[in-house]
């Protein structure tokens, strides 16, 4: 899945820490890919964050915005998106020193209308919208002020992936990065 997104285009790849092997497979896809950042994601806790920072991850993702997560990678010199969706955790994210905000779900929160509204009010936070993004929604959730996107859920749809069809998750990537590049998304 990683090798599909770095073929179609992408150079920060987000890999889950319920990944079966992670602690073989990161430091693999580092020495195969010099130029792209790997980091871990859905870490809930500061221990797995130790863990996946010695593993190599050159970022975190969490879901949540606990203060000891953000406070262990910035120990480190490792940036950290942390979680959030309502206005006051998004606020207290960016208040404990986190890198950018997850704000998840998207799809749920109202999508683009929901993420340019809390850019309205807090215009210098950097947020990264997940869980729901979409080939159309992208360019919208970019214009309402997102700095990056996470797509793993349209990226990888579970047929594909069950189905081993790393040619189409490939061409799901192109299409993605594609359609942003020339704001064709709706």
């Amino acid at each position: 899945m990683a090798r599909c997104a770095i073929s179609g285009g992408i150079s920060l790849v987000e890999i889950s820490c319920h990944t079966p092997s992670l602690g073989a497979i990161l430091p693999q896809l580092q020495a195969e890919f010099d130029r792209v950042w790997f980091g871990v994601g859905t870490i809930t806790d500061r221990a797995r964050a130790v863990e996946c920072i010695e593993m190599g991850s050159k970022f975190l993702f969490s879901p949540i915005h606990e203060g000891d997560l953000i406070r262990v990678a910035k120990d480190r010199g490792i940036p950290i998106v942390a979680g959030a969706a309502t206005p006051s955790e998004i606020f207290q994210a960016w208040q404990r020193d986190a890198d950018g905000v997850k704000v998840f779900p998207i799809a749920n929160l109202g999508g683009a209308a929901y993420l340019k509204s809390i850019k309205a009010v807090f215009p210098h936070i950097p947020l990264v919208p997940t869980g729901g993004v979409t080939i159309e929604n992208a360019n919208q959730l970019l214009q309402a002020g997102a700095i990056a996107l996470g797509a793993s859920g349209y990226l990888f749809p579970p047929t594909l992936v069950k189905a081993q069809d790393w040619d189409g998750i490939t061409k799901r990537v192109q299409q993605l990065i594609q359609a942003i590049r020339s704001g064709q998304t709706n």
